[in-house]
């Protein structure tokens, strides 16, 4: 994972009088940062556009990252972490019904989404900018996350609930399903209307894409 300290940022760390304050510093900077790339894209901002947003100078984002490269590339994993960290307390917990397991994991992420516009926003320009920062994301989140959804459609097929699919492409279909709804949402809305995206809107095109999806894998 993308390391914090001096070694690979380059940015000096703070004396133990300013270990109060770093923490939130730092995170209003990553905040600020998450709204603006997700809002402009990362070529249209800048460092003093994200230093006023974050309430900070300049020198101080210096401060604690290397550049504008080294704060997106923070940025994403800030996000990307939360949604790993959360699918690794489902799949944790266990349980004995893969299904209702991975009910929970797309019921989880949907409403990650739905919570992280910017996550949303910041993938659709990251993949328009070819994905630069994605092969290194690649390695520290999406592939542990793949693996952990992978491993709950492996485990429902091995106890005969499940039909004998390609496991990771079930998890790469899943999640497809489910992102497109927010990646489409400035289409979306004219066709389904506003209230596609309230959170009655939400639970309801959640239960749908499960029952699609599960007819589609489960055994009849």
């Amino acid at each position: 994972m993308i390391k914090l300290d001096s070694e690979t940022t380059g940015a000096k760390q703070p004396g133990s009088h300013e270990a109060g304050n770093e923490f939130g510093t730092r995170e209003r900077i990553l905040d600020a940062s998450r709204d603006l790339f997700g809002d402009k894209g990362f070529d249209a901002v800048s460092i003093r556009e994200i230093a006023e947003a974050a309430g900070a100078n300049s020198a101080l984002i210096y401060y604690y990252f290397q550049d504008k490269d080294d704060l997106y590339r923070q940025v994403m994993e800030s996000v990307f972490s939360r949604l790993l960290r959360q699918v690794q307390e489902i799949t944790g917990r266990g349980g004995d019904d893969p299904e209702a397991l991975l009910r929970e994991l797309a019921k989880m992420y949907a409403h990650f989404l739905s919570e992280n516009p910017s996550f949303v926003k910041i993938m659709y320009y990251e993949l328009a900018r070819g994905g630069p920062n994605l092969p290194v994301l690649a390695d520290i989140i999406f592939q542990p996350c793949l693996l952990a959804v992978k491993e709950v459609i492996q485990r429902g097929m091995d106890q005969g609930a499940f039909r004998p699919l390609d496991p990771c492409l079930s998890v790469l279909s899943l999640l497809s399903m489910l992102l497109f709804y927010f990646i489409g949402r400035p289409v979306l809305r004219h066709l389904i209307g506003e209230s596609g995206y309230s959170p009655e809107g939400l639970d309801t095109f959640i239960r749908h894409s499960m029952d699609v999806y599960f007819n589609g894998l489960l055994k009849t």
